[in-house]
């Protein structure tokens, strides 16, 4: 799991648990991006239910990876599982969303932003 909190200062405050994060990507670059929080190699932490009965539970506030960023106006901000990650090379990832936002250029926000979203899922 991901969770951003937008501050009105331009901070983004972004935790995550396991292999879903973020990408902070600028000026055709990926900037910043959430850790991996893992036991072990392919062996993310997991979301679990503290009184489920087993032994090992992953709890968010003793696992979560806490990040602060300050973005700026253009930044793109990512948010997705491994199911992104680990299909799409950074380069590809970087392409799309060059030629998403070339497209959306001019347009509205939204219109940008679902542009992205079924582009990222093709």
């Amino acid at each position: 799991a991901v969770v951003v909190q937008m501050t009105p200062d331009g901070r983004a405050l972004a935790a995550n648990v396991g292999d879903c994060g973020f990408r902070v990507v600028r000026d055709g670059a990926v900037v910043a991006a959430s850790e991996v929080g893992q036991h072990h190699f392919d062996c993310p932490y997991q979301l679990t239910d503290p009184n489920c009965g087993f032994d090992g539970v992953d709890l968010a506030e003793e696992r979560a990876v806490v990040s602060d960023l300050q973005l700026r106006a253009g930044d793109v901000l990512l948010l997705a599982s491994d199911g992104l990650y680990d299909n799409v090379h950074e380069a590809e990832l970087l392409e799309i969303v060059a030629a998403t936002l070339a497209q959306g250029a001019g347009g509205p926000a939204d219109r940008t932003t679902q542009g992205l979203a079924d582009a990222l899922a093709a």
